[in-house]
């Protein structure tokens, strides 16, 4: 069982990476949602309606967005 600090640091942590995603572009905030949560760019496009390349680049644009996001708050590996 995680610590209290350890407990704390992941809902800090979440809460970072919620605020992020929505700071970036309404059009990519689903993607990376669901990027996030598991889902391939093939399932994504798929249920989304959308061509591959059209997620593929909403995806890498929203993910680069995000870890921009992220890395302004001190998160990731540049952060490091």
């Amino acid at each position: 069982m995680p610590s209290p600090d350890a407990r704390l640091h992941v809902e800090d942590l979440s809460r970072s990476v919620e605020a992020s995603i929505e700071e970036i572009t309404e059009s990519r905030r689903g993607v990376v949602r669901m990027h996030l949560a598991g889902y391939s760019r093939e399932e994504i496009a798929s249920l989304l309606g959308w061509s591959e390349p059209k997620t593929r680049n909403l995806l890498y644009r929203g993910m680069d967005d995000l870890r921009a996001r992220l890395a302004s708050r001190g998160i990731g590996m540049e952060a490091q």
